[in-house]
């Protein structure tokens, strides 16, 4: 196993396990034992520690989910329409893993926000998705300013309602907010049909 394969099996197994687990419940002794990895080589790759290994994992997983953003508006006909694909690829991991899978990210900014490396990887996250979700709503027609508050409106009806989801063992939170967010984008004029890619 090469240097850069060994650290990505590192990384790899922290995301997984702070989606299922969190930040408290994840130690560094089950990401060895999980990754199959050496123990020695961890501190090698990340002389931090778990915090550094954590803000690493979240990086990680906060590319997988931006691409996914992308995709579920790229194809999409309307705003409500990318929504709805986007939060249905939510519930499909729910389900499959029978709620223990949430987002990592929103998990890690609860329980870790006094961690300076953590905080600033997280923050770094939320505004890459906000730009995601910013630069689709403006291909639809909204304002610069209006397209800002939206984005950060829907990137935080996702969060909570993958944490009320994953709490109440229910998809109902997301589906109200699949309901209630087309309303909404009704209402701002932005769920009319368009053609071509959205991002």
């Amino acid at each position: 196993m090469s240097r850069s394969d060994t650290r990505e099996r590192f990384i790899n197994t922290t995301a997984r396990l702070l989606q299922e687990r969190g930040y408290a419940a994840t130690n560094m002794a089950d990401i060895v034992a999980e990754s199959g990895a050496p123990k020695g080589s961890l501190y090698f790759h990340f002389p931090g520690g778990k915090e550094e290994l954590v803000a690493a994992a979240v990086v990680h997983s906060s590319e997988m989910i931006r691409q996914l953003m992308v995709d579920s508006f790229a194809s999409a006909k309307t705003a409500s329409e990318g929504f709805d694909a986007l939060i249905d690829a939510y519930a499909r991991s729910l389900a499959q893993t029978d709620y223990r899978a949430g987002c990592p990210v929103g998990t890690v900014a609860v329980e870790a926000p006094d961690l300076p490396i953590v905080r600033s990887a997280v923050a770094a996250v939320f505004q890459s998705w906000r730009e995601a979700l910013r630069e689709a709503l403006t291909r639809m027609g909204a304002q610069d300013g209006r397209a800002d508050e939206l984005a950060t409106f829907i990137l935080s009806i996702i969060e909570g309602g993958l944490a009320v989801a994953k709490g109440t063992q229910s998809l109902e939170p997301l589906e109200s907010a699949k309901r209630e967010v087309s309303r909404l984008l009704r209402y701002e004029g932005l769920d009319t049909q368009v053609e071509g890619n959205l991002l």
